[in-house]
This record gives structure tokens, C-alpha cells and sequence, in this order.
């Protein structure tokens, strides 16, 4: 009996002139079971330890594939792990399918087991491709995960999961100096200049801004918001009118500029009194999105689901089947093509029967009725000038503000607390590590009080005195 073997994968060779009457068995079990194992072939491994797979080879008594054969195509890792663990296979071009769905959280690295070599790791959960170089003279990855150049899609969903402790996260850039747990995303670099992570919204509408939110607890109603509105942002003017009757009911017939949002302060011939704003009822423009029901949305429900939330924002006015005037966008569900309805206040608004049809969502602030604040009497064509009332809602404005919790701005260790305006050299306000307060760069002396300047200087400190009249009235009162 004379067999040779190839080098790679193991596969039978017989000798001409020899094996007679066992060429079948020769065939089947040294090279069509192993073409199949290494073609479509699972090894699984389920071992908590490292393992090692070597070339086997079959003869005419058997295939002697096993659990420790290095020929099957996919490396299927499952079980619990209680370590990182390493797979080391023969040194030799080979491509594996390599799927790391163990349990514990830990890495399979696969190598090649003379030297043995750096190989690649493979993350709990990921699956990927790997394949031997011949010239790095090592394993390396061509899928899953990989480097790219530029990258474009539609969408990008990041599967990977939370290792801990982690330096990086299912997104990273660069590598960080420090160690922390539960990173969900992460970006370093190293360069002498500005390194910035940016966010940019090129819209200048009256409901246009950018904004960063730093959510705490499941129901999203405590977070940090950092945000800069367009320039646009909270004003309007347009042209409408009540009829010339008193009426709380605003028709705006032509939106030129803006958006009329809840609680803008009204403006132009006729109007008195500062009226606002109190919710939009109807609109008449064109529709951002259109889409179709397709569940959902009973009497007793404000939620239901649409074909697409496509050109949907939170805040877009509502109209369609059993949906009350004045309704608007309040949350999407946490899945799925879901909508939560409420009014402008806030509070849930259910349908009126039962949601049907095409369901049409308004850009808020354009042509259609609003309410006002009190009664008014405007001509209809008047020339309305509006903007939204508060700090936040100013065009151009940035803001930093606290919803559902209070807001703490300061410092950790031992540092000064400063306020600067323009960029100055002179801090607005300063707060030591002893807590004195400074104003325009100074502190004053003990028993001084702090004198207004106007709106034109900064505050001083200075002795506070009293006017001769009050000094006067005084002395009669008490004597002196």
C-alpha cells in the first residue's frame, strides 16, 4: 500500500500500480471527504482552552478526520470562556471562516503554530474571514472587521458589543492613554493643531439647530443639551390676519421668512397686548412626508405606525384620519416606523377613531391657522413679524441647559471657576478655590460692596454710602 499526501490540505495521493481494491475506499475516505470538509466543513470547537489543529490524512480504513483535523473551512468557537484563548493551525496558505460565539466576553486569536505567530484576534461575537499571507508570512483579516479607505453608505449599523475594560469602543479612532469600562465610542490623535470632533447643520430655518444631548434614564426626560441655533432660528414674517374681527384664530396665508412657532411674541398693525402663540392647529403647505398607515392608532392609543418616518422630525404638525387639529410628532417608538402623538402642551392625544389612509407631516410654522394668547382684531394681508420668547430661543444663540435636573457647572479639584465675555484678558467673573467672588478682575477688600456700573461698565467694589436726604430723614427717626 502507497499513498502520498499534498502538502496542504492532506488530500490523498495514491502511488500508480498500487492500492488494488481499495482505490474506492482510497478516494472516498483520503480526498472527496476531505475536498467536503475543507470546502463547506464546520470544526467546532468548544474547548476552554488553547487548541491545536494539525493535517490529517485518510486511507482506505478510514478518513481520520477529528476534532483536532486543521482542514474544515469554518472554525465555529461556542461555549463559555474564562480566558482569551489562541487556535493554532499549521503555518500554510489556508483560508478560514473563523466565527467567535463563545460566552464570556473573551477573544480567540488564530495562528500559526510555528513560532507561532502573531495571527489575528477575533472579538467575542464577531465572524470574519482570514487567510495566510505568504508575505507578512502570518494570518491577516479580510472581513468583519478591517481597514478601509473612504467608506460610503446609506446606513452604518455598529453591532459590536461593550468589552470591559475596554480602551475603545464599537466606533473608535486612534488608540486612548487611559483605561475605562463600557465605552461605546472613542477617538485620540496626536497633532500639533486643532483636533476637533464636529457637527454642522447647514440649514438657516426658523426651526433650525444643531444640538449635542447627553441622556440619562431609560425614559430620555433627564438630559444635558449643548446646542447653537440658525440664524433664522425662532423668527418669522409672513402675511395673515383674523379677518378684521376679534378673534383668537390667526390665519397665515403667506410664510415668507421663518416659521411661527408656540409662544412667539406677535407683532404689526393691529395687534396689542404681546399676544403669542399658542399652538398651530391646521397647515395648508406642502407636506414633508406622506406616508401610509399600518397599525395601530385606536380611540385609545396616541401611537401608530406609518409606512416610513422618512423627512419626519419630533415637532411636525400631524393631520389624517382621527387625528384631532393641533396634534404634533411627540417621540418615535424605540422600533419600528412608530409615532407617539401629543399637543402643544405636551400631553398625550389620542386618536378619535381609528387611523386609516394616507397621514400627512407639516414642516410647523408655515401657512394654516394658529390660536392666540387673548382676542385680536388684524386685517386680513397684514404684515406679521414674530420671534420666540427666552434665552434659547434667539437666532445665532448658544446655549447649554439642564432638562429634569439641575444644572452644576465648576470645577473638580483645586481650580479657579472663570466667566470671560469677548475673549477678554480680564475674567467677567472669577470664583477661587476659597469660594471669594471676583467681578472685572477683582475682589475688593473686606466690608466693600459691590456697585453697579450700568449697562455701559463693569461693576465695582466701593464703600456704599448714604444720600444727605436719607441721612436726614434718618437722624429725625432715631434721634441723632
Amino acid at each position: 500500500m502507497t499513498i502520498n499526501y499534498t502538502t496542504l490540505l492532506g488530500l490523498a495521493l495514491p502511488v500508480t500500480g498500487t492500492e488494488s481494491g481499495t482505490w474506492g475506499d482510497d478516494v472516498s475516505n483520503g480526498i472527496t471527504q476531505y475536498i467536503d470538509a475543507s470546502v463547506a466543513g464546520t470544526q467546532s470547537i468548544t474547548t476552554d482552552a488553547d487548541v491545536t489543529l494539525t493535517i490529517t490524512n485518510g486511507s482506505s480504513s478510514g478518513t481520520n478526520l477529528s476534532s483536532t483535523s486543521a482542514q474544515y473551512m469554518q472554525l465555529l468557537c461556542t461555549g463559555a470562556r474564562t480566558a482569551n484563548r489562541n487556535i493554532n493551525v499549521p503555518n500554510s496558505s489556508k483560508m478560514y471562516v473563523v466565527n467567535n460565539s463563545t460566552s464570556g466576553g473573551y477573544t480567540i486569536t488564530v495562528r500559526g503554530v510555528t513560532g507561532p505567530t502573531t495571527g489575528v484576534t477575533v472579538a467575542n461575537g464577531e465572524k470574519c474571514i482570514i487567510y495566510w499571507n505568504s508575505v507578512a508570512g502570518d494570518f491577516v483579516k479580510v472581513s468583519s472587521v478591517n481597514t478601509f479607505g473612504a467608506i460610503t453608505a446609506t446606513t452604518v449599523t455598529v453591532t459590536g458589543s461593550i468589552a470591559n475594560p475596554a480602551t475603545v469602543g464599537a466606533i473608535n479612532y486612534g488608540t486612548l492613554n487611559y483605561q475605562d469600562t463600557n465605552i461605546v465610542n472613542s477617538a485620540q490623535a496626536s497633532f500639533n493643531g486643532y483636533v476637533y470632533s464636529n457637527i454642522q447643520n447647514t440649514s438657516s430655518g426658523g426651526i433650525a439647530s444643531t444640538d449635542f444631548a447627553v441622556y440619562n434614564d431609560q425614559a430620555g426626560t433627564r438630559y444635558l443639551n449643548i446646542g447653537v441655533n440658525s440664524s433664522n432660528y425662532g423668527a418669522f414674517t409672513g402675511i395673515g390676519g383674523t379677518g378684521g374681527s376679534s378673534s383668537t384664530t390667526l390665519t397665515i396665508a403667506t410664510a415668507s421668512t421663518g416659521n411661527l412657532l408656540y409662544g412667539a411674541v406677535l407683532s404689526g398693525t393691529g395687534f396689542t397686548g404681546s399676544p403669542t402663540i399658542t399652538t398651530q392647529l391646521t397647515a395648508t403647505g406642502s407636506a414633508a412626508a406622506t406616508p401610509t398607515y399600518v397599525s395601530g392608532g385606536g380611540t385609545s392609543s396616541n401611537q401608530f405606525y406609518v409606512s416610513s418616518l422618512a423627512n419626519i422630525a419630533i415637532g411636525y404638525l400631524v393631520s389624517g384620519t382621527g387625528v384631532p387639529s393641533g396634534t404634533f410628532v411627540g417621540s418615535f417608538t424605540a422600533t419600528g416606523n412608530g409615532i407617539n402623538l401629543i399637543n402643544a402642551a405636551g400631553s398625550n392625544v389620542n386618536f378619535t377613531v381609528q387611523a386609516a389612509g394616507t397621514y400627512s407631516f407639516y414642516v410647523p410654522g408655515g401657512v394654516g391657522t394658529y390660536t392666540m394668547s387673548a382676542a385680536q382684531t388684524v386685517s386680513t394681508g397684514t404684515s406679521i413679524t414674530a420671534q420666540v420668547a427666552g434665552s434659547y430661543n434667539q437666532n445665532n444663540a448658544g446655549y447649554i441647559y439642564s432638562y429634569g435636573g439641575e444644572m452644576v457647572i465648576g470645577t473638580l479639584t483645586s481650580n479657579n471657576f472663570h466667566i470671560v465675555t469677548n475673549n477678554s484678558n480680564t475674567d467677567a467673573i472669577t470664583v477661587n478655590t476659597s469660594n471669594a467672588v471676583a467681578f472685572n478682575g477683582s475682589y475688593g477688600t473686606s466690608g466693600q460692596a459691590l456697585l453697579s456700573g450700568g449697562s455701559g461698565a463693569a461693576p465695582t467694589w466701593g464703600t456704599a454710602g448714604i444720600s444727605t436726604g436719607k441721612s436726614i430723614a434718618m437722624a429725625m427717626v432715631f434721634g441723632f
